[in-house]
């Protein structure tokens, strides 16, 4: 009887992860499909707009051919396995979830044939000109969930300052089930924001990955121009430490 209960008490959570998997499946593939979808809108904006330059147009569409056939061979060169079960049940999440990323990065290259350009900037092509002076100003509710979601994937993990540099560590999650495990959880990516006191202070941002459950451990200000940073990341009973030097040009690793 024991064994009997056993067997269904395996075969209900197998039915579970099971089902968990192909929501997260279909989420990231409606996701990708709201991107592809935006990035045609913009395709076909720019075709409306320039369609007294037929050779704009013809240059534009040819384009957009090869970019199509190079995004299906960037996917078949991460995932290059002829039989794609070989990647296991998160491959479709995986493959929508890396679609998205060339789609969006595609997306804002065109945008730039959209985007209000002065006439005394040089080097623009066939991306024709705007009157800055008379753009209209309006206001728009924004719908769309991506962009909130990103939005409030940001979070500030720490901000600290010494008389010499003031730095902010911004933590964003990557996509749902980044982190490897079935429940969805994710990792982060942290953002060191790095700025001088000066009159025209110099900046500069450095992007690490990935940390699954980041935590700022403790902060060495010994020596004021280049505090170090120590961070823990991992689970809860595997937790790893790594120790970074911050300077308004470099983020070094220490140690680990």
């Amino acid at each position: 009887m024991k064994e009997i209960l056993t067997t269904i008490l395996f075969l209900v959570t197998l039915t579970s992860l099971s089902q968990t998997q192909l929501k997260m499946n279909k989420e990231l593939n409606d996701s990708y499909s709201t991107t592809d979808n935006e990035l045609n809108s913009v395709y076909n904006q720019i075709l409306s707009e320039y369609k007294n330059d037929t050779n704009f147009i013809k240059k534009l569409k040819s384009s957009q051919i090869l970019w199509i056939k190079f995004r299906d061979a960037e996917l078949e060169m991460k995932f290059p396995e002829s039989d794609k079960k070989n990647y296991g049940s998160m491959y479709p999440m995986c493959a929508s979830g890396y679609l998205m990323q060339l789609t969006k990065e595609r997306t804002e290259k065109l945008k730039d044939w959209l985007r209000p350009i002065p006439e005394e900037e040089g080097c623009v092509g066939s991306i024709k000109y705007r009157v800055i002076s008379k753009a209209n100003i309006s206001i728009e509710m924004i719908e769309n969930y991506e962009i909130q979601g990103l939005l409030n994937g940001l979070k500030i993990l720490k901000e600290f300052k010494t008389s010499e540099l003031s730095v902010r560590i911004i933590e964003l999650g990557n996509l749902s089930g980044s982190a490897g495990f079935t429940n969805g959880e994710i990792t982060h990516d942290l953002f060191f924001a790095i700025s001088e006191f000066d009159e025209l202070p110099e900046q500069n941002l450095f992007r690490v990955s990935e940390f699954y459950n980041p935590k700022v451990e403790s902060i060495d200000y010994s020596d004021i121009k280049k505090p170090v940073i120590e961070i823990s990341f991992g689970s809860s009973s595997e937790r790893e430490k790594i120790r970074f030097e911050l300077t308004i040009n470099e983020l070094i690793k220490t140690s680990r």
